[in-house]
């Protein structure tokens, strides 16, 4: 009769750190039922959904190489090593107490959301196929973009960013960059914009003529003096309060809907061809209201 001695017997099975990811795994994913998840039962677990459970460590978790979908949100996880997950393609990690997160090269992941943690820097240079990528509500005092071109969706908002180089994600449908330290900002080449928050930075000007397509833009709390959207015909929504703007021409914006421009230094603005307006937030002080039309400081 051949026994297994216990070294040899632990090194069949997922050796896990916290006793309450280890019971979720033996809960869901362990086959024969004996109490332990082996390592041929790990290659078969492909979705690991274990948020707001109070877990602190998912270490074992790299047995799991064809593990394609990982929600683990609302935990106490302080580290994240996902470099041998190659067959990653969403991570929802937020709400946790990361200071490091190892996203590894995994050519699938196209989504990551890492929002609400701690980290002071986040490597996606290898994840050159994603698409959606939340870090906001971190301490990052960087962040590059410049291998991730397929990139539709970027939140990097609430953070220490100094500076931003979208220039390489053509692909850029939304992007919010709002509470950071920016002074400038070029998205010139993201042409296929259709939202764009950059509030609360410390922009002095703002070109958005490119993006013709844009339905959504909030640049509110900056110190921004000319803002041209003469070019964003489809714009639905401004917030551009908080600044120091004294003109605003929206004569080729027919589908604005919300205008929110309190707390500028306004001289003129001529609502005359918005009559989808139905939002309009400006200081009274500021402002005569002149036959419903033109609105002009006082």
């Amino acid at each position: 009769m051949h026994l297994e001695s216990d070294d040899t017997r632990k090194k069949q099975v997922v050796q896990f750190a916290d006793e309450i990811f280890k019971a979720y795994c033996v809960t869901n994913f362990d086959i024969d039922r004996d109490g332990e998840i082996s390592l041929q039962e790990a290659l078969k677990i492909r979705v690991v959904y274990c948020d707001n459970m109070s877990i602190r460590s998912l270490q074992g978790i790299e047995h799991f190489t064809n593990l394609t979908d990982l929600s683990c949100s609302d935990n106490k996880i302080s580290t994240l090593d996902l470099s041998q997950n190659r067959s990653l393609e969403e991570v929802y990690c937020d709400l946790n107490r990361l200071t490091r997160l190892i996203p590894g090269d995994s050519p699938r992941l196209q989504i990551l959301d890492c929002g609400s943690n701690r980290l002071k820097t986040l490597d996606v240079s290898r994840n050159k196929g994603l698409r959606y990528l939340d870090c906001s509500c971190n301490k990052l005092s960087g962040l590059d973009v410049s291998e991730n071109t397929f990139l539709k969706d970027l939140n990097c908002g609430v953070n220490l960013i100094k500076t931003l180089d979208v220039s390489n994600n053509t692909e850029l449908e939304f992007f919010s960059f709002t509470v950071n330290d920016i002074f400038n900002i070029d998205v010139s080449r993201n042409e296929q914009l259709r939202g764009l928050d950059c509030s609360m930075n410390h922009l002095t000007r703002l070109d958005v003529r490119a993006n013709t397509r844009l339905e959504f833009l909030c640049c509110t709390n900056n110190f921004i003096k000319e803002l041209d959207v003469s070019q964003n015909r489809f714009l639905s929504r401004l917030y551009c309060y908080g600044n120091s703007l004294r003109t605003l021409d929206l004569k080729n914006n027919p589908y604005l809907e919300s205008l929110h421009c309190g707390a500028n230094e306004w001289d003129y603005i001529d609502l005359r061809n918005n009559r989808s307006l139905e939002e309009l937030t400006i200081l009274r002080e500021q402002i005569d209201l002149l036959e419903g039309e033109i609105i002009a400081s006082a």
